[in-house]
């Protein structure tokens, strides 16, 4: 019973502690859809993988996670406010990170995870090229949606070729 009251002492001290921003580091468009969560080894490549990708127009956020636990819960559901797809980044076989977070806090959006073991990092490049993906499958998913949406509210708008952009077309008729 003393053992037990021992341990629930220090999970109370180490749960009343304020870690101010130490607890990891934000960096990014703070108003991007996309999040990019990592820590240790794997934040350098994705930094770097990041600011590439922001040369082509990616807008993301980076949170490298310094305090894995206890969880930061609350500081990190605020750093992710708004966000619509978050990227778990990490060196590892299982996904440990993803599941970890996934298992202490309903994180926002789509959450997917990249991962991989062994000592070979993860390269700047790997990086670019997996946000570039999104970014594509993104942009196409919206515009189809888009289509598909203004297809069921003009009818009239029904063409041979569903890849000719509708919407833009319907835009342009709008405001033409």
């Amino acid at each position: 019973a003393d053992h037990f009251a021992q341990l629930d002492k220090r999970r109370r001290k180490i749960e009343a502690w304020d870690y101010g921003d130490g607890w990891a580091d934000l960096e990014g468009d703070p108003a991007a859809q996309l999040a990019v969560v990592t820590f240790g080894s794997c934040t350098a490549p994705v930094r770097e993988g990041l600011a590439h990708a922001a040369t082509e127009g990616v807008a993301a956020r980076l949170i490298s996670l310094r305090l894995l636990a206890p969880l930061p819960t609350r500081q990190l559901l605020a750093a992710l406010d708004g966000v619509r797809r978050v990227l778990v980044i990490e060196q590892n076989h299982t996904a440990q990170l993803y599941k970890y977070l996934r298992a202490e806090c309903d994180l926002p959006g789509r959450v997917t995870s990249l991962h991989r073991p062994g000592a070979l990092q993860f390269s700047p490049g790997e990086i670019h090229r997996h946000l570039a993906r999104i970014r594509k499958v993104t942009d196409e998913r919206r515009e189809s949606m888009v289509d598909r949406l203004l297809l069921h509210l003009h009818p009239a708008l029904r063409v041979e070729d569903p890849g000719e952009g509708l919407a833009d077309k319907w835009v342009a008729d709008q405001l033409g």
